[in-house]
């Protein structure tokens, strides 16, 4: 039999490390449920943040037009917003370094909110250039706002969720395309409902009270459609019409960050992304020399359908890749590279965006809108090739085993 004095340290010792792994279990219980209401804050911010992004798109050129704006200032004043956050989103990586990322989050969606109201009082505004540097300037240091916000959001998901950066990516893409869908619609609606100042008032209170709750919660990181129009639809109609794309945008989110984080089909998703962009473009309006069907409404839908899923499909991969990327070239990988990747991925964006309405209406006028969806289309298969030749590169000259989630690339 053994001795009492013997037995007794063993019970000791065991009952010392039930306890230190209940308290481990619950810390990290703590850990898990503090992340998840970190994301549930990042996804909301988001979706407001989009809204005030998307919700004049249905009635502003039409409001403009009446306050004595051509239509290719009217672009500018729209494509504005994504050109100030591509010159903004590299500048958020240096900023960061000295106030952090917490800050700089807060302090985007505070100033985002702020000219969201302001552009509401445009209206009383003098018809002619004063209102249109006026909408220059506001939607200018909004766009400012919304650049620093979304790299520094994008940052901290990145730091708080490690090893599921495209899983969480595409939850806050979710959101920020649900955002993006409805405020078309609301902004359609508010406008019909109570003129111009509605839209803006509601949207931009809105995100100043989003603004106000991420301050309470979110902690500290370390510093280291002219061709729509001519369907004579009512405001709210070619809101509900915007909402299309963004509808699919938003329920498939989530399902290419899983297949991309779990899966390992990041490179897959982007191409499978790439092809449905190309083929939902072209049959927007199917270039006469190629396809001479009419288009309508019944052709229109589907086309927008399948660039709402290639979209979803091309964004959610592609900051899981580009850090992966980043970490394959030697990179360290710590919060500073971290926000670098996500300044250059959204300024990547934003200078897309910007391009779409600032030349759009001038091709239109040049070449037609059927020729410029088809050159369009065409560069989403340029996109696609050069893709393939990169990845096969990078398998010929990259080593094997170097990502933040090898499965990922």
């Amino acid at each position: 039999m053994a001795d009492k004095d013997e037995i007794s340290p063993l019970i000791a010792n065991g009952a010392s490390d039930i306890s230190e792994s209940a308290e481990n279990s619950e810390s990290s219980s703590t850990y898990r449920g503090a992340n998840i209401f970190l994301l549930i804050t990042l996804s909301v911010s988001n979706f407001f943040a989009a809204l005030s992004f998307s919700v004049l798109s249905p009635f502003f050129p039409g409001a403009a037009e009446a306050k004595g704006i051509s239509l290719t200032l009217t672009g500018i004043i729209i494509g504005e917003f994504e050109l100030m956050i591509f010159l903004s989103s590299p500048f958020v990586v240096h900023i960061a370094a000295h106030v952090g990322n917490r800050f700089v989050y807060i302090c985007g969606l505070f100033i985002c909110g702020t000219c969201s109201v302001l552009f509401g009082v445009l209206e009383y505004c003098p018809n002619g250039s004063t209102f249109a540097i006026m909408c220059l300037l506001t939607r200018g240091i909004g766009a400012f706002g919304g650049g620093i916000f979304l790299v520094s959001s994008f940052a901290i998901l990145a730091h708080s969720f490690p090893d599921k950066v495209s899983t969480v990516t595409g939850i806050v893409e979710m959101a920020l395309g649900l955002g993006y869908m409805v405020g078309p619609a609301l902004g359609g609606a508010f406008y019909d409902l109570g003129g111009f100042r509605l839209p803006f008032f509601t949207v931009g209170g809105l995100v100043l009270l989003t603004a106000v709750a991420a301050y309470l919660i979110t902690p500290a990181l370390p510093r280291n459609p002219e061709d729509i129009i001519a369907f004579h639809f009512s405001s709210t109609i070619i809101g509900l019409i915007f909402l299309t794309p963004s509808l699919v945008y938003t329920l498939s989110a989530v399902l290419w960050g899983r297949l991309t984080d779990s899966m390992g089909w990041g490179i897959g998703v982007l191409i499978f992304g790439l092809i449905g962009c190309t083929i939902g473009v072209f049959f927007i309006n199917p270039a006469s020399f190629v396809l001479p069907i009419k288009p309508t409404l019944f052709t229109l839908l589907p086309a927008l359908v399948l660039v709402g899923l290639g979209s979803s499909a091309v964004m959610i991969p592609v900051y899981g890749l580009c850090l992966d990327a980043a970490y394959a070239n030697g990179m360290d990988e710590n919060i500073a590279t971290i926000n670098l990747v996500s300044g250059v991925t959204n300024s990547a964006y934003s200078l897309g965006v910007f391009i779409g309405p600032t030349l759009g209406g001038r091709l239109y006028d040049t070449i037609g809108f059927d020729k410029l969806l088809f050159a369009y289309s065409g560069l989403f298969v340029v996109c696609a090739v050069l893709l393939g030749i990169a990845r096969v590169y990078s398998r010929c000259t990259m080593p094997s085993q170097y990502s933040r989630q090898p499965s990922s690339y």
